[in-house]
């Protein structure tokens, strides 16, 4: 069962059922119709990196010159100024998050005008929780400052994993010594929470290499950490044909990691948080895994999450109550489009109320291992009727692996391993077998 393919469930509907039926006129509408009082999240995607990683499926690019970055600053710059324009007074920025690529790829100059436009065109309050995507090897002391004095308060840093002959395999050459200083740099300028996320199932990845970088890794004693199965899609990101399918490890040693992966990091003393982060008891996202207040989105687990995402950058995906909106892919044309005064979105989905009841269960299943129906029932009446026939399948196909619990359903052995499986029970839109991964 294991080896089969399903989707990150990230959203429901996920991306593969976007169109170009939804674009720029819905997000315009959307966005004028946020209600007074709603807090929304803000997501900030920064596409280049000084070089590029093999392994990476997400949407980056290589930086050719400081002037094709400061291009598409501009661009993102008048991007920020268009959706302030356009978002009703009483709205608050509740996050904001730096991804990428590389943001650590930007000039201190470039990172304090892009959160002072942040701040001057969108309602960014004092203290507002910002997270930044680091990349250890190219972090400098004067970018670290520009961070800090932006306001930001949580880093992510890649890791993978410290082995050389795994590094060459990725393209991806990083030190220890790297990530010490680069999370040296940002405690000591008062980030708060410094997050690492590993992978596991990577070519010539051992045992023994993944357990010698955990043991680093928990020796910085991050705040949070995540611990990612890769996902091998040459056919959607090409320059991971650069790794020989020869050298990826099989389902039975790809388990035997994730199984090393999540007892090292458990036996250092943090707590599971869904399906693949883990946290120091205390935290925000401990807290809410505990309570049931944890929720998943494009940027993972998070505790608690706004009444909207915004996307701004190219490819980014905005979330309303109505439905998904993302940004065109092409660089080129998110910079033309912007110089012309008009939104970038180019694709989406609209939600009927069946997506909605489907998307907060897939939800629970991939935060909680539980399916609450009481709850859902609350919230939609009627129409969690709808789930009824899942839970059944649910409960037939994957046997004392799960529970029924007052009406619903919840996950007994294997969470973590499990929960995309179940999830896909509930799921009605046909698979698009080009952005499946592997369910270990």
């Amino acid at each position: 069962m294991l080896d089969r393919k399903v989707p990150r469930y990230l959203s429901y509907p996920t991306a593969a059922q976007f169109h170009e039926g939804i674009g720029a006129a819905q997000f315009d509408l959307w966005t004028e119709g946020l209600t007074p009082g709603s807090r929304v999240d803000l997501y900030v995607h920064i596409p280049f990196c000084p070089e590029l990683c093999w392994f990476c499926a997400c949407r980056t690019q290589g930086a050719p010159s400081a002037r094709a970055v400061g291009g598409y600053l501009d661009a993102l710059h008048r991007e920020i100024e268009l959706v302030g324009a356009r978002m009703p007074a009483g709205v608050t920025v509740a996050s904001i998050h730096w991804g990428g690529g590389s943001p650590t790829i930007l000039q201190p100059a470039q990172i304090e005008a892009l959160a002072a436009r942040l701040r001057s065109a969108l309602p960014v309050e004092p203290g507002t929780a910002f997270r930044v995507e680091v990349d250890p090897r190219h972090l400098q002391p004067a970018g670290a400052d520009a961070l800090a004095k932006a306001g930001m308060t949580g880093a992510l840093l890649g890791v993978l994993d410290f082995a050389p002959e795994v590094q060459q395999a990725v393209g991806r050459r990083q030190s220890v010594a790297q990530t010490e200083a680069a999370v040296a740099m940002l405690r000591s300028r008062g980030v708060g929470s410094v997050g690492v996320e590993l992978v596991y199932g990577l070519p010539h990845q051992s045992i023994r290499s993944l357990s010698e970088t955990l043991a680093c890794v928990l020796a910085l004693a991050p705040d949070r950490i995540a611990a990612f199965g890769y996902a091998h899609v040459p056919w959607m990101a090409k320059r991971q044909r650069m790794i020989e399918d020869r050298h990826l490890p099989g389902l039975a040693a790809r388990l035997a990691l994730h199984e090393a992966a999540f007892g090292a990091i458990l036996a250092g003393g943090y707590l599971p948080v869904g399906i693949d982060h883990f946290a120091r008891p205390g935290d925000p996202l401990a807290r809410a895994a505990a309570s049931g207040g944890l929720r998943r989105g494009f940027c993972g687990y998070s505790a608690g999450s706004g009444d909207a995402l915004i996307g701004l950058g190219v490819s980014s995906i905005s979330r309303f109550p109505q439905g998904f909106v993302q940004n065109t892919l092409q660089t080129g044309v998110y910079r033309s489009r912007l110089a012309e005064g008009r939104s970038a979105s180019r694709r989406g989905i609209a939600l009927g109320l069946e997506d909605r009841v489907r998307a907060r269960a897939i939800e629970m299943l991939m935060c909680d291992f539980r399916l609450d129906l009481d709850a859902l029932r609350a919230q939609f009446g009627d129409f969690a009727r709808l789930l009824e026939r899942g839970i059944a399948l649910a409960a037939d196909r994957f046997g004392s692996a799960v529970r029924r619990r007052g009406g619903g359903l919840e996950i007994v052995a294997d969470g973590p391993l499990l929960a995309r499986l179940v999830a896909q029970t509930f799921d009605v839109y046909p698979a698009s077998p080009a952005r499946l991964v592997l369910a270990v």
